[in-house]
């Protein structure tokens, strides 16, 4: 059975990067077979955009194949009168839904950009949940008293505990001369952390920098002094936003 169809055909001119199409009407007799195309013999990289399903023909009722997932790459072959696209992917041909990816190289850069933003911002995340964990278990094997700010201070089980809230960038970035890379951060109940150690101040000459000490609040790590360390050595001043 044929059917007559008014198509307006789409003719891809490749400029820098991108696809611009130009509209030209034409009629044309097709057959039962939906596999007729208006923008045919393409070799165009593309990316989806967003996860999409995919077809095994470009026909109507055709059931869905699988799906495809965000940040696939693929290539973009040919458009059909049914508004779906041929794209091959590894070495499988499906028909996606041409909204589904982006093509050309300028916008596919951008994609995969995003994705790289993504994938940094995800593992963050891990290393800090991680990181929290630990510091967690840490501080849940002490049963003493715990550092706040409306305790002000108290035996910690490595002597007194005071807590204090400055600018830390000079003491991250002295850290790091030494050679520590560890994340500076803020848990959630405020403490200040370089990696999974509560940051501390402490008498450098029976605590060096860079030394662990435990806390009420985790494992600590000196990064920092100060002026209590002369007549309290084994005082512990910890960096908080209180």
């Amino acid at each position: 059975m044929k059917f007559k169809i008014l198509a307006w055909a789409l003719m891809a001119v490749m400029t820098a990067g991108s696809v611009t199409f130009v509209r030209a009407a034409q009629n044309e007799d097709t057959a039962d077979s939906p596999a007729a195309s208006i923008l045919q013999n393409l070799k165009i990289d593309i990316m989806f955009s967003q996860d999409t399903a995919a077809k095994t023909s470009d026909g109507l009722d055709d059931h869905i194949h699988h799906d495809i997932k965000k940040y696939t790459k693929g290539t973009l072959l040919q458009v059909t009168v049914t508004g779906l696209s041929k794209v091959r992917i590894g070495d499988e041909i499906v028909y996606v839904n041409s909204s589904s990816y982006v093509s050309g190289g300028d916008a596919v850069q951008k994609l995969e950009q995003k994705r790289a933003e993504e994938e940094k911002k995800a593992q963050q995340q891990k290393v800090k949940a991680e990181e929290e964990k630990k510091a967690a278990a840490a501080k849940a094997k002490w049963d003493g008293p715990v550092l706040s700010m409306s305790a002000g201070t108290i035996e910690g089980p490595s002597g007194k505990e005071t807590y204090y809230n400055l600018p830390m960038d000079g003491v991250v970035e002295n850290m790091r001369q030494m050679g520590n890379q560890d994340e500076y951060w803020v848990r959630e109940d405020g403490v200040k952390m370089l990696g999974e150690y509560v940051m501390v101040a402490a008498n450098y000459s029976i605590r060096p920098k860079g030394s662990k000490i435990e806390t009420s609040l985790g494992t600590g790590i000196v990064v920092d002094t100060g002026g209590f360390a002369a007549y309290n050595p084994t005082q512990l001043d910890i960096a908080v936003e209180w």
